[in-house]
C-alpha cells in the first residue's frame, strides 16, 4: 500500500484505536503479511480485501527484490 492509501486508512481509524504498522524493510514483515493472507483466505475475508493484501505482499516482495534492505526492527 502506498503512503497516500495508508494515510487514508489511518485517517478513518478512530484516534483511540491502537494501530500496528509493518514496513517492507522490517525483516519480519513479508512473512507476517503472508501469514495474514493465509489466515484471511480461510476465514471468509472479502475477496476485495484479500486482493489488496496479496497486492501488498507483491509490493513488499518487489521492493526487496529491487534491492530494498530488510533489517531487524530497532
Amino acid at each position: 500500500m502506498n503512503h497516500d492509501k495508508a494515510r487514508a486508512v489511518l485517517d478513518r481509524t478512530p484516534k483511540d484505536e491502537p494501530v500496528f504498522v509493518l514496513r517492507a524493510q522490517d525483516a519480519f514483515a513479508f512473512v507476517l503479511l503472508a501469514q495474514w493472507v493465509g489466515l484471511a483466505e480461510t476465514s471468509g475475508v472479502p475477496e476485495a480485501k484479500l486482493k489488496g493484501a496479496r497486492n501488498d505482499l507483491q509490493l513488499f516482495a518487489g521492493w526487496l527484490d529491487a534491492g530494498g534492505h530488510s533489517k531487524i526492527p530497532d
